[in-house]
């Protein structure tokens, strides 16, 4: 299984999330975690804090209730029954200006949860209990009828993307319950939230270190063969979504982020591991398309795998109709440095290698043009 260090999870947010690379929250560099649990915790605490001093979040809310005055719009078939009932209230719908929006709701679940982790330090969970009393009239929300997909941000509330994105996390990620029914926090995130992480660091730390790399997540257009752009079963090919391109030059690199409980699959037959078959078809699938050029060697495609327990290679290459194809792995239970030294060879490789290619290029076609192919040989000497 893929463990990463709990430092190297904050460092891999702080790329996928610029904001946690300002202000307070570098603070958290200096310090080591024992666990998510506090990590997340700290992160969350500084970003709460933050979003206080901006102020909370305010929504109209719509509420429905019966008062001494008028208010909002008269509910006539639930006033009447209160008058028949000798009440001197109106059952009044109106809008109420509140901090009881649900992404606050969401917010305080998260502390809450947090608070009431066995994870999480004393320390921590005093601070969140101090910030917590500033939700005095958010509710809190059931975590599994939260609907991520619902918050729509603008300029008033875009500080919350990055709040809402860490508590997803926790949510989605970390919470399991016992035999009881308890609910806990798991010790790792789940392997789908990290797997998407995972992509997001390798994407943001190349655009942020290598200026000079075109750095994107281009959709793969099918290399289709001349006269085939008009055929109907065009609408129903599948996209190609890379997850990083690098562009240096006339060269490309692609990326395919790889975050697995295991990277070798081994069949029942043979007790050797081979490479999953999708992951290679997929990889070789993007560079074919991509080579319009066909083999030229301008394309070259890599899988990154996160490194796991499993003895796998570290480092592979293999070069296959003209495209190379990588193999490489990234230990996320290294220190950091060791990390981000894999992913600056990465670069430069990819770097000295255009080099290479491009001397390579210009060798065949000097070798080309002094020593012309057999039929022009012949034109030749039958013009003469």
């Amino acid at each position: 299984m893929t463990i990463a260090k709990p430092k190297n999870i904050y460092y891999m947010l702080s790329y996928a999330y610029n904001i946690l690379r300002e202000g307070a929250f570098r603070e958290v560099d200096s310090e080591d975690f024992e666990n998510i649990h506090n990590l997340f915790a700290e992160i969350i605490a500084l970003g709460v804090s933050n979003q206080i001093k901006r102020g909370l979040n305010r929504e109209y809310e719509e509420y429905t209730e019966s008062i001494g005055t008028v208010r909002g719009k008269i509910s006539i078939n639930n006033s009447f029954f209160g008058l028949t009932q000798k009440s001197n209230k109106l059952v009044c719908t109106f809008d109420e200006y509140t901090s009881n929006s649900p992404m606050n709701q969401v917010i305080k679940s998260t502390m809450y949860l947090l608070i009431h982790s066995d994870e999480v330090k004393p320390d921590k969970k005093i601070r969140l209990k101090s910030l917590i009393k500033y939700f005095s009239e958010v509710e809190l929300v059931d975590p599994h009828t939260i609907n991520w997909q619902s918050f729509q941000y603008h300029r008033n509330n875009a500080t919350y993307r990055m709040l809402m994105n860490l508590c997803y996390l926790v949510h989605s990620g970390m919470i399991l319950s016992d035999s009881t029914g308890k609910k806990k926090l798991s010790e790792y995130i789940d392997g789908q939230q990290m797997h998407a992480l995972y992509e997001r660091f390798i994407l943001e730390y190349f655009k942020k270190h290598h200026r000079e790399f075109g750095v994107s997540r281009p959709v793969i257009k099918w290399n289709l063969d001349e006269g085939e752009a008009g055929n109907p079963i065009i609408d129903f090919l599948p996209n190609m979504y890379t997850d990083i391109t690098l562009q240096y030059e006339d060269r490309i690199l692609i990326i395919d982020a790889k975050y697995y409980k295991e990277i070798l699959s081994c069949s029942q037959y043979s007790s050797k591991g081979k490479y999953k078959s999708a992951n290679l078809y997929q990889i070789f699938t993007y560079v074919k398309n991509m080579d319009t050029q066909g083999g030229t060697g301008n394309v070259e495609g890599m899988l990154l795998y996160a490194k796991t327990e499993q003895n796998a290679p570290d480092d592979m290459s293999v070069l296959i109709s003209g495209n190379r194809i990588h193999v490489k792995t990234l230990d996320l239970s290294d220190e950091w440095d060791r990390v981000t030294e894999k992913l600056e060879l990465i670069a430069r490789d990819f770097k000295s290698n255009d080099t290479l290619v491009r001397e390579n290029r210009i060798a065949k076609e000097r070798i080309t043009k002094n020593n012309p192919p057999r039929n022009e040989l012949w034109q030749k000497e039958t013009h003469s």
